[in-house]
């Protein structure tokens, strides 16, 4: 039973407990949803942004940061997320990832961690960020016109400046693609010798990060390379990133299939969700992969992925949910990126519970309402 009431105009969630049902009087125990996580929302000081404070846009950001307030309620107590709207944006309606990445370069990947490691916090098995942006395109959601799917788009950003597909690792994620011509088995470490044809692939970046920036930045090969090569040079800036902040062991390791054309979620917390309201025997959650020219392909570097490939769910048609919902709908879907008009979109528990294999404190229980109970206006 879900239940809420109205305080001082704004509405309070309660969870509820049913403790006795003798003589058809049902008694339920109701208590307040309280969170002491904390979004700190802020509009970027800019002229065309300002144009959205004061309007529905604006409330919709709010109301999006209390529904996340609700559903985290840790490790840490607050996250900065800070929003911008922007022109020529082409047909990107909106961007968002950790750091101010966001902001300024457009959909964040993991090539571009270095920039934003400062804003992430970093332990033996997660990595996920304190601070994080998003950015809209002020061309399709102007700011003096209401177009309610706003509100979607919003948590659907927001998810991913919370690090969803932005921080995942796994076999499917390459980094790069290193020339054999001047990458010799001969030059390799130990830890990168029988590794498929010419990829880099981020999980053996991690889990050997030592022998990697040992490579790259001290031996004689390495400087050699990176001389050859600028996109080695880059490889190596990123190595000493890491390095400095002593990563070891499996960070976020959301999927062991290395196919890039049919990647796999197996991150423990978002499959036992899936399990329980999609497919009892499920053993993993399909991924988004990598297509080009409308065909699926195999082995695409994620710089190359332009920001929708093996971030997202991928397109499920035919798969119902146990509530009878269509996966197609739900909000971390690559299909929200197809249409601004989508209004019935819903946010599955696995895909909250992806936000706790990398390292979130996380509350399913608000995601028995609709995704529209927490919207305002």
């Amino acid at each position: 039973m879900n239940v809420t009431s109205q305080v001082d105009g704004k509405t309070i969630f309660y969870n509820s407990e049913l403790v006795s049902s003798a003589n058809n009087v049902w008694r339920y125990k109701i208590t307040p949803v309280e969170s002491k996580f904390k979004v700190n929302l802020k509009l970027r000081d800019d002229p065309i942004t300002n144009k959205y404070r004061g309007t529905v846009y604006e409330t919709w950001l709010n109301d999006v940061a209390r529904f996340f307030e609700k559903v985290i309620t840790g490790p840490i107590p607050e996250i900065e997320i800070t929003v911008a709207f922007d022109t020529g944006m082409d047909n990107i309606w909106g961007q968002g990832g950790p750091g101010d990445i966001a902001l300024n370069e457009g959909e964040f990947d993991v090539s571009k961690l270095p920039e934003i490691v400062d804003d992430l916090i970093i332990t033996d098995h997660h990595m996920f960020p304190f601070k994080s942006s998003c950015k809209f395109n002020a061309d399709v959601h102007k700011h003096n016109e209401k177009i309610d799917s706003f509100y979607y788009l919003a948590i659907h950003e927001f998810m991913h400046a919370f690090g969803f597909g932005a921080l995942w690792n796994g076999e499917h994620i390459i980094l790069m693609k290193v020339p054999r011509s001047i990458l010799t088995d001969w030059m390799l470490p130990d830890v990168m010798k029988g590794l498929p044809g010419d990829l880099v692939r981020l999980p053996y970046l991690l889990n050997n990060i030592k022998a990697f920036s040992d490579f790259f930045n001290g031996s004689i090969a390495g400087t050699l390379l990176g001389l050859i090569d600028p996109m080695i040079v880059e490889f190596g800036k990123m190595l000493k990133y890491l390095l400095n902040y002593n990563l070891h062991g499996r960070i976020n390791y959301i999927g062991n299939h290395t196919s890039t054309s049919y990647p796999r979620y197996t991150g423990q917390n978002g499959l036992q969700q899936y399990r329980l309201d999609v497919q009892q025997n499920a053993t993993h959650i399909q991924i988004y992969p990598t297509i080009t020219n409308g065909n699926r392909v195999e082995n695409k570097p994620l710089p190359e992925t332009g920001g929708t490939e093996l971030v997202h769910w991928d397109k499920t048609t035919g798969i119902i949910d146990k509530f009878g919902r269509n996966l197609n709908d739900e909000i971390m879907g690559s299909t929200i990126e197809e249409g601004v008009g989508k209004l019935n979109c819903w946010m599955g528990t696995w895909t909250l519970g992806s936000l706790a294999d990398i390292g979130w404190t996380v509350d399913y229980t608000l995601l028995n309402w609709p995704l529209s109970r927490f919207k305002s206006v």
